[in-house]
């Protein structure tokens, strides 16, 4: 290979026109400059380091696209291709030739150059080229270089017109065995110079006085690889997108997109979330600037985040590893536990309701820095079976359910769960049912036919197919008056039955009418049979009845007096009650049971026994002592007749033992009255009487004591010769002691004094 024979610079770019020195010395040669390449400190490697990366141009992985390099310059009859690893005729790798024709001729000149730009504050730290020069015309330059701001170069190729010509005028240089390293040169304080720009060009560069050069053979620079290593200091920038939940802070759960913003001047390769989530670009190292700007999306996994509030921040790398924190102002939030069972109420109750709206309530408890309710999730199910139904309804802090309908009429069971922000929300956390009753329908009812053995029950059917009937009342109105009386009402199953007291009522028709009412508090009414007809009913239902009583004196040895309804018998006298009953005209009515009832002086009424009739109608009944008393004798009746009663009165008379001390006893000597009342009862008045010109006179009065005894003493002072006394002891009626008027026997004493004068 020919040593240079002068010191030659390189032709500049067009757009600089500055020219560099190469500084290559004379007893410098190619081989030379190769070995000091490979033992250069900047010798690089495929793998970049730190703040760098590499640009693969026309590399070994079979790519066939050398897109880093673009056209800066292409004259007529010169030629560019890119085909690192084309097929068919031709070179592969990245070609800059001229064409070629017989007898052609190429103007001084002309040009083909392909140029890789370094991005915006990137520069070019190394080169690793291989490649090849086929020259035949010494006339052509050809040229492999990079180029820094200051117009420095560093040559890969350099073969400038007219200098080593073979004398075959030729030059083939071929590097398919490997690649090789390239180093820049360093500056005046030592650094390696960066550069901005690696040029391939063949260029026409002939003498003035033959301005051409030849087109018979082609005279080319090829690349079959080039690896350029990019310096890149400045870091990404970017921000986070509040376009997302997780970015506005809202609580989440579950995989959430986080979309961002980031760009650099090399690139975006990748922005990472955490440890392990990451954004991973889609870069291509056969470009300067490999990876992609602009907006991104995270898939961000909250399953392997803490519950809670935290902070939110990315890490964005560039194509040269420098990276950048891309902090938010809102915090993330992750929730990822459903929210717990409640109890649940219902307003107003379980019970039927009439309208088609209820309200259930819960109460939420506090749950600090989780997510807020937004939502409830219910179930409805029909309780008699069937297919349930699923809702939702949303709200903040929603507490309740209100105007809720129910599909259907009927008995639906309803469960809630709640849901919160995140999305959370566990049908097993659903409260206990809660039952919801509607029935909007009114009872339909009817009189049913009157059964003639028994005539006074007045049965109304009822029919209600949802909530079942609740109670009613039946109510009567004679004929024309407009007024209507209550009759006391009962349930029977799905009836409402009345007995109407027909013994009470004055003869006539009267109108029957019934209400209605059902669980949900639906009411209907009737006035008519089920066969459609009014209800009205003739009084007197049931056949009258005639019940005849008196008090009979019970004589030893006699027959007993005649009947009375009131009679006077005496305290140790017995007495009966004789009666009969009868039917209409007069037909008895045998082993038919009266009741009796007994009432004295300040008690109330009480039940004393029972008569029944005998064959022929009659009854007797005998009084027990005691004291006075009115005595009612009641026939209920039964289905088919009337009731009948009569009534008798007792009187008794009050009866006290009654006693003196003497019989016989001098002018002023004293005597003393005693006795015991029969019906002992303390504090009753006791009027001691004396028989004087012919009539009795009360002389001094007292009272019983406990037990019911009572004394009274009395000394004579105005006795003159014998005189006989008549003395009895009176006890009147009063109020609250239940005997009549009585008095004793009557007790003579005699008295001595002295002779009258």
């Amino acid at each position: 290979m020919p040593r240079f024979t002068r010191r030659r610079h390189l032709k500049s770019d067009r757009a600089k026109p500055e020219v560099a020195s190469l500084g290559l010395r004379r007893s410098q040669t190619w081989v030379g400059m190769m070995v000091c390449g490979a033992l250069s400190l900047f010798a690089l490697t495929d793998n970049s380091f730190a703040g760098t990366y590499v640009v693969k141009s026309c590399g070994e992985q079979g790519d066939n696209r050398a897109a880093a390099f673009s056209l800066e310059r292409l004259t007529v009859r010169m030629f560019i291709r890119r085909g690192c690893n084309a097929v068919g005729r031709g070179k592969r790798g990245l070609l800059t030739r001229n064409s070629y024709a017989r007898g052609g001729r190429v103007s001084r000149g002309s040009e083909a150059r392909m140029v890789m730009n370094a991005p915006p504050g990137a520069t070019f730290v190394g080169l690793k080229w291989a490649g090849e020069v086929y020259r035949p015309d010494c006339r052509y330059e050809a040229q492999v270089y990079a180029r820094g701001p200051a117009g420095f170069s560093t040559v890969a190729r350099n073969f400038r017109s007219y200098e080593r010509c073979a004398e075959t005028k030729s030059v083939r240089i071929s590097g398919r065995k490997g690649a090789q390293n390239y180093p820049f040169r360093a500056d005046a304080s030592g650094r390696p110079i960066e550069a901005t720009r690696i040029v391939q060009r063949i260029e026409c560069v002939a003498k003035r006085s033959k301005p051409f050069c030849s087109n018979r053979r082609p005279n080319y620079v090829v690349t079959y690889r080039a690896y350029v290593t990019v310096k890149d200091e400045t870091p990404p920038r970017g921000h986070i997108l509040a376009d997302t939940p997780l970015a506005r802070g809202e609580w989440v759960n579950g995989r959430q997109p986080l979309n961002y913003e980031a760009s650099d001047n090399v690139g975006v390769r990748k922005v990472q979330f955490g440890e392990v989530q990451a954004d991973q670009r889609t870069c291509d190292d056969r470009l300067v600037v490999p990876c992609p700007n602009g907006r991104g999306q995270l898939s961000v996994d909250t399953s392997s985040l803490s519950e809670g509030s935290q902070a939110l921040a990315l890490r964005a790398t560039d194509s040269a590893s420098n990276i950048v924190d891309i902090a938010n102002s809102q915090p993330i939030r992750v929730d990822r536990t459903a929210p717990g069972a409640v109890g649940l109420t219902l307003d107003g109750g379980e019970g039927w309701r009439s309208t088609n709206g209820f309200t259930a309530r819960w109460t939420n408890p506090a749950d600090p820095d989780r997510a807020p309710l937004i939502g409830a999730r219910f179930e409805l199910c029909p309780v008699g079976g069937g297919r349930c139904l699923e809702d939702r309804q949303a709200g903040d802090s929603i507490s309740a359910l209100p105007d809720l309908p129910v599909p259907t009429m009927g008995e639906w069971r309803l469960r809630m769960w709640r849901e919160d922000q995140a999305g959370n929300q566990l049908k097993d956390n659903a409260s206990l049912p809660v039952t919801l009753r509607f029935d909007g329908e009114r009872p339909e009812l009817g009189f049913e036919p009157t059964d003639a053995a028994d005539p006074t029950r007045l049965a109304a059917a009822v029919t209600d197919k949802v909530s079942g009937l609740a109670g009613g009342q039946v109510e009567i109105s004679r004929a024309g008056s407009g007024n209507w009386q209550q009759l006391t009402t009962s349930m029977e199953g799905a009836r409402l039955v009345a007995r109407l007291d027909d013994g009470r009522l004055e003869p006539g028709a009267y109108a029957v009418r019934a209400f209605a009412r059902d669980q949900a508090g639906n009411q209907g009414s009737t006035d008519r049979r089920l066969d459609g007809q009014p209800m009205v009913v003739r009084i007197p239902l049931r056949t009258a009845t005639t019940l005849r009583a008196g008090i009979v004196r019970e004589r030893r040895g006699g027959d007993p007096s005649s009947p009375r309804d009131r009679l006077k018998v005496g305290a140790r006298r017995r007495a009966s009650v004789v009666g009969s009953l009868t039917i209409d005209r007069g037909q008895p009515v045998g082993n038919a049971p009266i009741a009796v009832i007994g009432h004295a002086e300040g008690q109330p009424e009480f039940p004393i026994g029972t008569v029944r009739t005998g064959p022929r109608g009659r009854f007797r009944y005998r009084l027990p002592r005691g004291p006075s008393r009115t005595l009612r004798f009641n026939y209920a009746g039964t289905p088919v007749t009337l009731p009948a009663e009569a009534q008798v009165t007792l009187l008794v008379p009050a009866s006290t033992t009654f006693s003196v001390s003497r019989r016989r006893l001098l002018n002023g000597g004293a005597v003393r009255f005693r006795g015991r009342l029969r019906a002992a009862q303390p504090g009753k008045l006791v009027e001691m009487q004396v028989r004087l010109s012919g009539r009795w006179q009360t002389f001094r009065t007292t009272r019983t004591g406990r037990s019911g005894r009572w004394g009274v003493g009395y000394r004579f002072r105005r006795t003159c010769g014998l005189a006989r006394y008549r003395f009895r002891a009176r006890l009147p009626k009063e109020q609250g002691y239940p005997y009549e008027a009585g008095r004793t026997r009557t007790l003579r004493v005699f008295v001595r004094g002295p002779r009258c004068r």
